[in-house]
C-alpha cells in the first residue's frame, strides 16, 4: 500500500522563488531543530526530475550553505536522477534558475562539490 507523507503548514518551509507558470510554495520538507537553535536545518527528500527546480528554489531562498546527500544512489538511476550538473557544466533547472558546477574533490570516504545558483 502506498503512503504519502505531507509536510504540515507549521513544520514546513515556503518557497517564495517561484518557477515559472508553478504558482506553488510547497516542497515536501521540514524544519528540523539544531543543538542551539530552532528550526536550523531544512530536511527534503531525494528531488524527482519534476521538482528539481523547487529544490533549488529552497536552497535559494533559504540561503542554504550546504546540502548533505546521506545516500549514494546508484549510477544512472531512474529512481534518483542526479540534481546538480555533472562534469564541470552549468544546467538549467525550472524556468529560474541555472546552477554552475564551481570545483569538486573526491576523497576516500567524501566527495564534496561546490555549486553557484544564478537566478533568473
Amino acid at each position: 500500500m502506498l503512503r504519502i507523507f505531507v509536510a504540515a503548514d507549521n513544520f514546513r518551509p515556503y518557497l517564495t522563488s517561484f518557477q515559472g507558470n508553478s504558482f506553488t510554495d510547497y516542497i515536501n520538507a521540514v524544519f528540523v531543530d539544531g543543538y542551539t537553535k530552532p528550526r536550523e536545518y531544512i530536511v527534503t527528500e531525494w528531488p524527482l526530475v519534476r521538482t528539481q527546480g523547487e529544490f533549488w528554489s529552497l536552497v535559494y531562498d533559504y540561503e542554504c550553505a550546504a546540502v548533505v546527500v546521506l545516500c549514494v544512489p546508484p549510477k544512472n538511476s531512474q529512481q534518483f536522477p542526479p540534481f546538480w550538473p555533472e562534469g564541470r557544466h552549468s544546467k538549467k533547472y525550472g524556468p529560474v534558475f541555472t546552477i554552475d558546477h564551481v570545483s569538486h574533490n573526491h576523497y576516500t570516504n567524501i566527495k564534496t562539490w561546490i555549486f553557484r545558483i544564478n537566478k533568473k
